[in-house]
């Protein structure tokens, strides 16, 4: 069976209204061990492709116009198949996986409950956007990934001041 080939999509298009206070800038360009969110993330997927309105000279970028959710952000990338979307908040060391069904990348957790007392790591691989987009309820992508594998992968997320301090020390 041949394996299908796989796109990286790090959505960075958010407002950046959470980390209000912490920096003007946006979340991705964040400092964390010396290097931004966004140059940690793209050291662990080099062909990633980087989803957002901002002007970011020198990336791959998918450029689109602000949104109001993530399900309109990712409305841009409709067409795409075989797709692990990133969110750009998060740090992780490595990614040694080669999903082939639709995966929820979770991590024990006291915040948003997606089932068994896991939450998403801010890593989603699907088959097809369309179909995710069609499925999601509000800005959730687990939402519209009810039937989804789920595999424990550990993540630090860096989307609200608290996580973002506690992180850096």
């Amino acid at each position: 069976m041949e394996r299908a080939i796989m796109k990286v999509i790090i959505t960075a298009n958010g407002k950046g209204e959470r980390m209000k206070g912490v920096s003007e800038a946006p979340k991705y360009s964040l400092l964390y061990k010396g290097k931004s969110i966004l140059d940690n993330l793209l050291s662990v997927f080099p062909n990633a492709y980087i989803l957002t309105h901002h002007d970011l000279e020198g990336y791959k970028v998918i450029p689109c116009k602000p949104t109001e959710t993530r399900k309109e952000t990712l409305s841009f990338v409709e067409v795409w198949t075989n797709v692990l979307i990133v969110d750009c908040d998060i740090i992780i060391d490595e990614f040694p996986f080669t999903p082939e069904e639709d995966t929820i990348y979770c991590k024990p957790t006291d915040h948003e409950d997606i089932g068994g007392g896991m939450s998403a790591s801010g890593l989603y691989f699907v088959k097809s956007v369309s179909t995710l987009l069609e499925r999601m309820q509000g800005d959730s992508i687990a939402s519209g990934m009810k039937e989804a594998k789920r595999v424990e992968l550990n993540t630090k997320h860096l989307g609200t001041p608290k996580e973002y301090y506690d992180s850096i020390g």
